[in-house]
């Protein structure tokens, strides 16, 4: 898989003067991120920012998902980042398969209605809720009022890809 990633993705990339990469998907992110090295320039975990955020915040954090595909690999980033971070957090795992299945079938607003709702659920039994796919950032839009924090990965990726592009950070 990283040979198809790097040949089909990242070299082009390196060609056209790229200086950083973000790769959107959070089941292959992973093994796109371990190609910094074989690309030449940084390659940022889409969803590493925002796991990095909540495992700083602590506490019980809820996570999202709407494909089964999405769990493994975010649970995983986020026990990572806790460590890291030497704080106290537990994991609530939140799947919201139904939802899934409407971006599936071309519904995206349902898609993002069912997320929220979702989430909004989660909100008296969690601190933190990191919806943790990308397409997931609309839902959070949806949620500004409640009283804990909600993450989701495009912006606060963003933010470090183009702080690395200014050289101002390291990946």
């Amino acid at each position: 898989m990283c040979a198809w990633l790097r040949s089909a993705f990242f070299i082009p990339l390196t060609c056209r003067g790229s200086s950083v990469v973000v790769c959107t998907c959070s089941t292959l992110s992973g093994a796109a991120e371990q190609l910094t090295n074989a690309v030449g320039i940084p390659v940022v975990r889409i969803d590493r920012p925002m796991a990095q955020r909540a495992a700083a915040l602590g506490g019980r954090i809820a996570v999202v998902v709407a494909v089964p595909s999405s769990l493994a690999p975010t649970r995983d980033l986020l026990i990572e980042c806790i460590a890291a971070a030497r704080n106290e957090a537990t994991l609530i795992e939140a799947p919201c398969l139904d939802a899934g299945h409407l971006f599936q079938a071309g519904d995206f607003a349902g898609y993002v209605d069912q997320v929220g709702a979702h989430a909004r659920l989660l909100a008296d039994r969690a601190d933190v809720i990191v919806l943790a796919q990308a397409s997931m950032a609309p839902a959070a839009d949806q949620l500004t009022d409640l009283p804990i924090v909600v993450l989701c990965s495009p912006a606060i990726a963003a933010e470090k890809a183009i702080a690395i592009a200014r050289g101002n950070l390291r990946r």
